[in-house]
């Protein structure tokens, strides 16, 4: 193949997987809510996805270890042992599980583009955060374009009817969480000389947050685990919501390792964008006033992410 034809080749395949990850976002943001307005459990729902996840990647590991691997023969890096996976899991997986506890306990009572919107603030929350544990240096320029970009994506949802303070405390303790998370992450893993792709992450996390989350759900809900509970929503439902939390991670992966960090980033806005515009336009009546807004908040964000990303700064978005 020429190089041109290989070139096209190349940006088709980087098409299609960011297109694959942001579908499978997009159906388990929507997948989650809709489940948790009949479902209200969300210590239960989110360990279902933590323990189908874990058996999941076991498969997946036997039939393709090289892709799951938690060490670099290349580099002379062992796998990690049991006691090192827990050591450098535990602090992550359980600011995940509170982050994931509080995510899905938000959109019980805020509408989804709203908790897209809080989202937004992510950027923001991994750098004040990294700045406090010094994983990150503070810039007043880099500052200014995060709180920019934030502004814009805020923009696209003012006057949200649906409002809720105990969902909005949710939201934010879950994006707190999520701060604190990637900075742990960072720290840890530079700690140990490790570095873990999507898949091994998984890996390593999931049977973790497994146990923390089961133990809180039989501390805290225990009515939400029977089985005339998954009879009422249904295996097959159940099913297919552990499924697309899985392909999830794994459309992350691929997207991962075939787009740029630029591309990926623009891709997530895309991916927030969408769903945002998608909540406007499904409303009962959306005025022209509410779209404008929506637009103006999208370019500005889309703007100013390319700003972010020329001075360097390596925020997932």
């Amino acid at each position: 193949m020429d190089p041109a034809g290989m070139a096209a080749f190349l940006s088709v395949k980087v098409m299609l997987a960011l297109a694959f990850w942001i579908l499978m976002s997009a159906t388990m943001i929507i997948f989650n809510a809709a489940l948790l307005q009949g479902f209200r459990h969300p210590v239960w729902l989110t360990f279902w996805h933590q323990s189908a996840s874990t058996v999941l990647i076991l498969v997946l590991k036997l039939v393709l270890p090289d892709l799951v691997a938690t060490g670099d023969a290349k580099e002379g890096r062992p796998p990690l042992s049991l006691k090192e996976a827990v050591k450098l899991g535990f602090p992550v997986a359980a600011a995940q599980c509170v982050g994931l506890i509080a995510g899905n306990t938000a959109v019980m009572y805020l509408s989804v583009s709203f908790c897209q919107m809080i989202k937004a603030w992510t950027p923001a929350m991994v750098y004040a955060v990294g700045c406090v544990v010094g994983t990150q240096k503070f810039t007043f320029p880099v500052a200014k374009t995060i709180a920019t970009i934030t502004a814009g994506l805020m923009i696209t949802s003012i006057g949200e009817i649906r409002f809720d303070w105990y969902g909005f405390l949710m939201q934010c303790t879950a994006l707190l969480s999520e701060g604190l998370r990637i900075n742990l992450l960072e720290i840890l893993l530079k700690s140990a000389g490790y570095k873990l792709n999507p898949l091994s992450s998984i890996l390593i996390f999931a049977p973790i947050a497994s146990v923390i989350l089961l133990l809180i759900g039989v501390a805290t809900d225990m009515d939400g685990i029977s089985m005339e509970v998954m009879h009422n929503l249904g295996e097959l439902v159940l099913l297919a919501n552990a499924l697309v939390a899985f392909l999830l991670n794994i459309a992350i992966y691929i997207a991962i390792q075939l787009a740029s960090g630029l591309i990926y980033a623009l891709a997530g806005v895309v991916k927030d964008i969408s769903i945002i515009m998608g909540s406007v336009s499904s409303s009962a009546a959306p005025s022209m006033c509410d779209v404008r807004r929506t637009l103006f908040g999208c370019r500005s964000s889309c703007v100013l992410l390319f700003e972010l990303r020329f001075q360097k700064l390596d925020l997932p978005v």
